[in-house]
């Protein structure tokens, strides 16, 4: 995983500890102490659905409660990608478009470390933290610290995370 060799000091004002590998976690403190800086919530807007549905030819009725990840398929990750990168979005169609892409991800059985796309997307995020900070907060999954119930991109999210707290 890209975070098992990642191995660094994080500093929370006067309390400092280790981030470990994927297989030692955050130490239970820095999770309980990341998880109280939940970020301004953020919902993809109406408008930014309807421009990506239009764009993507994505279905968009009323029966679709969470669109942004109803509409995810992994088979058209490099499709999405390359629409966030080409610089014609709004904030609201990327923060949406990121969504849609976390969940693809999500779904497939890539292997996150070392796909190419992946790693753009990442670098992507770090580009526009600010923008996409709920959404890293979200999919780091706090809340949870078995493994097991956590998403399989949630560590990558929480290394994005530590690293702008």
């Amino acid at each position: 995983m890209l975070i098992a060799s990642f191995n660094r000091v994080l500093a929370f004002g006067h309390f400092r500890t280790r981030f470990h590998s994927r297989n030692g976690t955050l130490y239970q403190d820095v999770i309980r102490k990341m998880k109280n800086i939940e970020p301004e919530c953020r919902h993809p807007t109406k408008a930014a659905i309807e421009k990506l549905a239009a764009t993507f030819s994505l279905p968009n009725t009323p029966d679709m409660q969470d669109w942004e990840w109803e509409v995810a398929d992994q088979g058209r990750i490099e499709e999405f990608l390359s629409e966030y990168k080409n610089g014609t979005l709004t904030d609201d169609e990327k923060f949406t478009l990121l969504e849609i892409l976390l969940q693809s991800f999500e779904e497939s059985e890539l292997d996150l470390s070392a796909n190419k796309f992946w790693k753009e997307l990442l670098e992507l995020i770090r580009t526009n933290y600010k923008l996409h900070e709920y959404t890293v907060w979200y999919w780091s999954a706090f809340e949870s610290e078995n493994e097991e119930e956590q998403w399989r991109i949630t560590p990558f999210m929480r290394e994005l995370y530590a690293g702008n707290v």
